[in-house]
């Protein structure tokens, strides 16, 4: 697969806004890191977490379809 863009991780964006100033709405997982070090500041911690879709992508190849089904059911199971 070749992407036609890549887009930075929210860790390198946040790592980036340590260095500067300025306001995100990031995942606390992406930032724990950063807050516990006090390189960011958390302002506000919201207990409920927006949801978030999650697309499996595989090729058109038929003979892989059986093992994209096995990871689109543990996915699902992960996921819940």
């Amino acid at each position: 697969m070749v992407p036609n863009y890549i887009i930075p991780s929210e860790y390198e964006m946040i790592a980036m806004l340590s260095k500067n100033s300025g306001i995100a709405v990031v995942w606390n997982i992406n930032a724990k890191n950063l807050i516990q070090e006090k390189k960011i500041q958390l302002l506000w911690n919201s207990e409920q977490m927006p949801s978030t879709d999650v697309f499996l992508l595989s090729g058109k190849n038929d003979n892989l379809s059986a093992i994209f089904e096995k990871i689109e059911l543990e996915l699902k199971n992960v996921l819940g």
